[in-house]
């Protein structure tokens, strides 16, 4: 009887498995092939045929994956053929897409053709008043605004063509095959992630009228040797030309006035900058960039040879990711003069072993030393008074710290924990953190679980 229950059983699962096939088989097949509407927040529909794809509807062209993720992620745990769907989403097969005449444009935050690695036809149908195809190349219809490059091109350059004004965001990212392009002078904006992931750039020359490079535009331009920035450039944003791994040298013009976080993070062969001297800005010494006045150390060439730095006297402030990835720097002396260590400035510094923080620091701020596998000593001087989220975590090799009374606020994992065996937010083994009794310091040991030790008076 036992037997003949397991047998049921096991048909009966059997059978399951067998309709799940059918029914969501037949969901992937219709993915790929057949008509599917938009979700809530869209009327634009896909639809495909083999490699060919037709959008349709009305509004911005939102991305494929989601038109189709509520169809298919709410059936992960019972579909059998949900990898399947996984591995459409990531080898999206799209060579041509024809755009129907009632899409105004494309999403924004997520270009719906940056997934599209192997498209090499694009085409617009006649009567839409929004958007238009010149040599493959989608533009806006006054061909103001470069929208998308079709990725899976082989040409190696391409001329933006005159009157073009901005680049849009992900426009050219991911497109392998591409090693210059060449800016006409009308340029003012590089959108979000416009040349990501292009690894084949080696040139591209930025007009003069330039004002905007957005966030990541560069970002894992591998290939990309050198930079000149235009004088009408004002700012630069979050990871503008991080993971340029062949950069040498950058020139920062007297009209910038802002970089901000991880702009040159990832750049290994970066050993010097240089500014020019006009500048109201920035200041280059030794290649070390630095605000004008020399109070605010700008960022650290993660490719400078040597292997001591001594941040100079009257610098009051390391920023936001100064040293961020310099994974050859194992020593730094900071000055007495020094008042904030920024967000992020030395993540990553594989090879930093020891940092003394001076008195003279108020402010440690988050993630300062995170990622700092070779840190073996850390001596907190008494001016902090604050210690930011993860200043100090995944630092294997850091056993004990001291903090004095005068710390009042200490964020989440700033002590005490690592990537470990649970994963992220392991306790670190044999940590031990050293204060004096009824603090902050004590209140975050006791809160988090972190070994702690009361110094005695003659500590």
């Amino acid at each position: 009887m036992k037997k003949r229950a397991v047998t049921v059983i096991v048909g009966v699962f059997l059978s399951v498995l067998v309709i799940g096939g059918i029914l969501f088989g037949s969901a992937v097949y219709d993915i790929r092939h057949h008509h599917f509407d938009g979700n809530d927040y869209s009327s634009v529909s896909w639809k495909l045929d083999g490699d060919v794809a037709t959008v349709t509807g009305n509004g911005e062209m939102i991305p494929f994956y989601k038109v189709w993720n509520f169809y298919v992620w709410e059936r992960e745990q019972v579909n059998p053929f949900y990898s399947l769907a996984e591995h459409l989403y990531k080898e999206f097969p799209v060579r041509k897409i024809v755009i129907g005449k009632g899409i105004t444009g494309l999403e924004e935050y997520y270009n719906p053709l940056s997934h599209c690695t192997n498209l090499t036809e694009i085409v617009v149908e006649e009567g839409n008043p929004y958007l238009t195809v010149v040599d493959n190349v989608l533009f806006n219809k006054d061909k103001t605004v470069l929208l998308a490059y079709p990725k899976g091109s082989k040409a190696t350059s391409y001329s933006v063509p005159h009157g073009v004004t901005e680049i849009g965001s992900d426009a050219f990212s991911e497109t392998t095959e591409l090693q210059s392009v060449s800016l006409p002078e009308s340029i003012t904006k590089i959108g979000y992630f416009a040349f990501a992931g292009c690894d084949g750039l080696r040139e591209v020359g930025l007009p003069e009228g330039l004002t905007t490079i957005g966030t990541s535009a560069f970002l894992g331009c591998r290939t990309l040797e050198e930079i000149v920035l235009p004088d009408s450039l004002s700012s630069l944003e979050n990871c503008a030309f991080s993971g340029c791994q062949k950069l040498t040298s950058v020139f920062i013009p007297a009209g910038l006035t802002k970089i901000e976080e991880s702009t040159f993070a990832d750049c290994p062969s970066l050993i010097e900058f240089k500014t020019a001297t006009d500048s109201e800005s920035f200041c280059a010494m030794d290649g070390i960039l630095f605000n004008k006045d020399r109070t605010v150390l700008v960022r650290f060439p993660e490719g400078m040879p040597g292997n001591i730095y001594h941040v100079p006297e009257g610098v009051k402030e390391i920023a936001d990711s100064a040293f961020e990835g310099c994974r050859n720097l194992p020593y730094v002396f900071l000055p007495e003069t020094l008042l904030r260590i920024g967000d992020g400035a030395f993540l990553n510094c594989e090879s930093l072993r020891g940092v003394t923080i001076p008195d003279s620091v108020q402010r440690i701020e988050t993630a300062a030393f995170e990622d700092c596998r070779m840190l073996t000593e850390a001596i907190i001087g008494k001016g902090v008074t604050y210690i930011g989220t993860e200043a100090f975590y995944n630092n294997p090799k850091l056993k004990t710290v001291t903090l004095s009374a005068n710390v009042k606020e200490i964020g989440s994992n700033a002590f005490g924990f690592c990537n470990g065996a649970i994963g992220y937010g392991s306790p670190l083994p044999g940590f031990t953190l050293r204060c004096e009794e009824n603090t902050a310091a004590q209140a975050y040991a006791e809160k988090n679980d972190v070994p702690f030790e009361i110094l005695s008076d003659e500590s």
